[in-house]
């Protein structure tokens, strides 16, 4: 769950009581594992080096691809929640 670490997200997951004093956090090595029957298990990792040295391990040939999209999911780790939320128009 995003918010579990004491980033960004954190103090939006203790204001909607996602999170709790009463809530054990365990930050899973691993996010998720999917199985293919032709590929296997397909691992997302939690820490960005380590899931773009899996993915480099499987597609080597897909290396500048793999490094640009672990640059912006890094990026990405730095944006703040909104302050006030922007108004949705319809």
């Amino acid at each position: 769950m995003v918010g579990t670490q004491k980033k960004a997200f954190n103090d939006i997951c203790k204001e909607t009581h996602a999170i709790t004093y009463k809530v054990e956090v365990v930050n899973s090595e691993v996010f998720s594992v999917t199985e293919d029957e032709n590929f296997g298990q397909f691992y997302i990792y939690t820490n960005i080096d380590r899931w773009q040295d899996y993915l480099l391990g499987i597609a080597p040939e897909d290396e500048k691809g793999i490094k640009r999209m672990c640059r912006k999911m890094k990026k990405s780790v730095k944006l703040e929640p909104f302050q006030n939320a922007p108004s949705c128009r319809t």
